[in-house]
């Protein structure tokens, strides 16, 4: 973001070099345009200086040791939210700011503003501002990490083992600026790179006429935090109005805690169903085949079956089984050799101890053929079912069937007791999963704004 500065003038940043213990104490100076005085926050390291009562650019001279008047600057565009000589303390540094630039991209006219803050211990950081975003960055005297990055240029760069994206190269310049700099800061010509990895940022500056390359670590902060350390009201700060290209992702906690969450929920149900199998094994009740014929109908109601393509069969009951293991599933599966036709059973299930029914009613059907030269199938020959919370006893099945063809006479009839409906698990899961799966889409739809 243009942040470069290079302690140029002899002395420079002298303050922080012999680590005071407070800022150093303010001093007055004479525009030699407008005659006004001004205020030097940091005297010591101050190569130049902006009068904010003329806009004169005034360059220190190292022979008269007074300043003179360079160019004349445009007023500022916007209102500086934080006056200069503020104090502040941001992430355990005391701050005070001594300088305020507005700058744009050469290339796409994007706006942004920065504050220069002064440390006497750690020397100079900055505050950049776009659009209602703001970024705490600084260079090696608050970062000494800095030295190890490991830079691939357009593939990105890498600090401590953490890789971090390119997300823009520019060409910054500056359009208004008022306060004082241990550099020329009009005569810089920089090009910028910008690395992220939310809420950090890396930017990359290299000089266009020595080619020195400088590196800054930024964090995004809250305008909140900014206010509350300046004591600046929270109405003054510039409306947020879109994302920040650092900015961390609100969903990610969320994201992050409900997975966590999930998962644990996921291992849970896991266990259970474990435990169920354990404590109460699959057991097979019921697994035989039964023969049948139509039933015999007036002749009228077998002209109206056959009319309609129903025909019903004979009714029959199965053998008796026995629940032992007290209140459990049952999962009713039924089969019959249908081929191109449809067979359909009601089935009751009955009580031998109170006569106590379930009824229900299970359809199989299976077609197949070929058409323009490909062969087709759809559906099957087998449909289950189950019945939950059934308590132990003596039970025994009746068996309604009805079929779309009168040569269908067989079917198979196998009852389980507590089988493993692993179909439910995996509903449970995907339940589970629903609200973790849109807080990742919420928190990539973020990052990809």
């Amino acid at each position: 973001m243009g942040l470069r500065n290079k302690n140029t003038k002899s002395g420079g940043n002298m303050a922080a070099s012999v680590h005071l213990k407070n800022f150093p104490f303010e001093e007055q100076a004479q525009c030699p345009q407008c005659l006004k005085n001004f205020t030097l926050y940091d005297a010591q390291g101050c190569e130049v200086v902006v009068c904010q009562n003329c806009m004169s650019y005034l360059h220190f001279n190292h022979t008269s040791l007074k300043y003179q008047v360079k160019e004349k600057l445009k007023p500022l565009q916007y209102t500086p939210v934080l006056p200069l000589g503020s104090k502040g303390t941001l992430k355990d540094f005391p701050y005070k700011v001594i300088a305020y630039m507005e700058k744009k991209e050469v290339d796409t006219g994007y706006e942004w503003r920065e504050y220069m803050l002064y440390n006497y211990e750690k020397g100079y950081a900055f505050l950049a501002e776009y659009n209602g975003n703001w970024s705490l960055i600084a260079g090696k005297d608050h970062y000494p990490i800095l030295d190890k990055i490991e830079d691939d240029d357009d593939d990105g760069v890498s600090l401590d083992g953490i890789s971090y994206s390119l997300y823009n190269k520019y060409t910054p310049a500056i359009t208004g600026l008022i306060g004082e700099y241990d550099w020329d800061v009009l005569n810089e010509r920089i090009n910028a790179s910008e690395y992220i990895l939310p809420p950090y940022l890396i930017t990359k500056e290299t000089s266009l006429r020595d080619h020195q390359t400088d590196y800054y670590l930024g964090q995004y902060i809250k305008a909140q935090e900014i206010a509350e350390a300046f004591n600046v009201p929270l109405e003054n700060f510039p409306e947020k109005s879109e994302v920040g290209a650092n900015e961390p992702s609100p969903y990610m906690h969320r994201w992050a805690n409900i997975l966590k969450v999930t998962g644990l929920l996921i291992v849970l149900v896991m266990v259970i169903q474990i435990l169920l199998v354990v404590l109460r094994p699959e057991k097979n009740l019921l697994d035989s085949s039964f023969n049948f014929g139509l039933q015999t109908l007036g002749a009228a109601d077998s002209l109206k079956n056959a009319y309609s393509g129903t025909y019903e069969m004979k009714s029959f009951r199965t053998p008796t089984f026995v629940v032992d293991n007290g209140t459990v599933p049952l999962d009713v599966e039924i089969s019959s050799p249908v081929d191109n036709n449809w067979f359909e059973s009601t089935i009751e299930l009955v009580s031998e101890k109170d006569n106590q029914t379930w009824n229900l009613t299970k359809e199989i059907e299976y077609y197949h053929g070929y058409e323009d030269g490909e062969s087709w199938s759809e559906g099957g020959s087998t449909a289950e079912t189950t019945i939950s919370s059934i308590p132990q006893g003596k039970y025994h099945l009746n068996i309604y069937p009805y079929a779309g063809a009168p040569n269908i006479n067989q079917m198979n009839i196998k009852v389980t007791e507590s089988e493993v409906l692993w179909r439910n698990i995996l509903v449970t899961v995907l339940i589970l999963l629903i609200y973790p799966i849109y807080c990742w889409y919420k928190m990539r739809r973020f990052e990809t704004n």
